[in-house]
């Protein structure tokens, strides 16, 4: 199925994720420590709080962010998602091993075509304290 051309421009690859929980997050009155692109390798967001406790947040996209790739425009079907959420909570989990600062806190953020395989897991996240953002180009949800 190919999408008309506006749709196409309101699905969000993970760098606009990325950069609508950064400003989010900035107005909330994080610093941002760390903010990648799909391109660069390691923890996608790291923000700090007024108290100095950093969230390390790991993002993806609902479309591929490659200009040049032929997921490029089109939306990720079901398993991708899977797929997605899969490599996210396993790359958090991690994160959290590797974290020598036991006040470090840990999220992950998505699009809102996400949220019905992630509430699956939502005790989980939860019992773990991992924060679950999903973001839109109008609003951002916190789960």
């Amino acid at each position: 199925m190919r999408l008309r051309k506006t749709e196409i421009i309101n699905m969000l690859n993970e760098d606009e994720i990325t950069n609508i929980l950064a400003k989010y997050l900035e107005r909330k009155g994080f610093i941002i420590v760390q903010k990648l692109n799909c391109k660069q390798k390691g923890i996608d967001l790291v923000v700090e709080n007024s108290k100095g406790i950093k969230t390390f947040i790991e993002i993806k996209g609902e479309t591929s962010s490659r200009t040049d790739s032929s997921r490029y425009g089109q939306p990720f079907g079901r398993s991708q998602i899977w797929s997605h959420i899969s490599d996210c909570f396993m790359k958090t989990l991690k994160n959290m091993s590797e974290s020598n600062n036991p006040k470090n806190l840990f999220g992950m953020a998505f699009p809102f075509n996400h949220e019905s395989i992630l509430m699956k897991i939502k005790p989980y996240t939860d019992k773990l304290g991992i924060t679950v953002f999903l973001v839109s180009s109008e609003s951002i949800k916190i789960c």
